[in-house]
This record gives structure tokens, sequence and C-alpha cells, in this order.
């Protein structure tokens, strides 16, 4: 899943908490935003690790090699 995806689900449920009168449901809601706006951050991370280790192999992929 993307990191925008994730975000958008955040978003999602605290428009949903926002409209509820249940305590124990806002709460829930609020606690999901959180585990989807972490699993964002986590997703956005993995993918710069893997553009920097992409640049990194074609960097090496195209310098001449010393002897």
């Amino acid at each position: 899943m993307m990191p925008a995806a994730c975000r958008e689900r955040a978003r999602q449920c605290i428009e949903l908490a926002q409209s509820t009168t249940r305590e124990q449901q806002r709460k829930m809601l609020l606690d999901m935003a959180v585990k989807w706006l972490q699993l964002a951050g986590m997703t956005q991370q993995e993918i710069d690790l893997i553009a920097a280790d992409n640049a990194a192999k074609n960097d090496k992929a195209g310098s001449p090699q010393t002897k």
C-alpha cells in the first residue's frame, strides 16, 4: 500500500471519529488513524531506502572499475 493511501485511510478514520458520539468508538478510530499514519511513514521510509539503494547500484554500474 502506498503512503498516500495510508494517509487517506487515516483521514477517513479522523472524519468518522469526529462524527461519532460514542467515546469508545472515537478512541478506537483515532487509534486506527495513528496506526495508518505510522504505516504511511514506514512505507515511505522503505520506498526511500529502495530508491537510494537503486541509485547507488546505478552509480556503481555506471562508473569505470579501477584495477
